[in-house]
């Protein structure tokens, strides 16, 4: 009875361990190379500040902290998820990775409104606009909602 009592614990303890996130500070250079192109080019000039990697269920996130605020968030292979500019405008050279329809909308809807943060998701694009809406589009650029 002790011994099915010891490895069902044992079990257990594997269980909660493998659902456990484990962050790091990490220098800049163990960033994958695609994810600091991805910086050099469109925020070329801003200093790094932070790198952390974030592992869980075998999946490796990174966020990058840039001294002027921005965060940017990178998937497991280096490719970009979010980029969060706070306060100012996402740069041009960004948004032209994302649908052009997007674009159209926000300058036809919100003509005085900054586009600062803007996230791919499964689904399409969350924009994130400077008076705190978020704006919801499918993955060809059609809007789904506003949050």
């Amino acid at each position: 009875m002790k011994k099915n009592s010891f490895w069902a614990f044992l079990l257990l303890l594997t269980i909660a361990n493998a659902g456990c996130d484990k962050k790091e500070v990490v220098k800049y250079s163990q960033l994958p190379e695609v994810s600091q192109t991805f910086i050099e080019t469109h925020f070329s000039g801003v200093a790094v500040s932070t790198v952390v990697r974030e592992q869980d269920n075998l999946a490796t996130h990174w966020s990058v902290y840039l001294v002027n605020g921005v965060e940017i968030e990178f998937e497991k292979k280096g490719q970009w998820e979010e980029v969060d500019c706070k306060t100012f405008a996402v740069p041009a050279s960004i948004l032209a990775l994302i649908p052009a329809q997007i674009i159209t909308y926000c300058q036809e809807n919100f003509p005085t409104v900054l586009i600062t943060q803007v996230n791919k998701e499964n689904y399409g694009y969350e924009i994130g606009l400077s008076n705190d809406m978020d704006i919801e589009f499918n993955s060809k650029g059609e809007f789904r909602k506003i949050d």
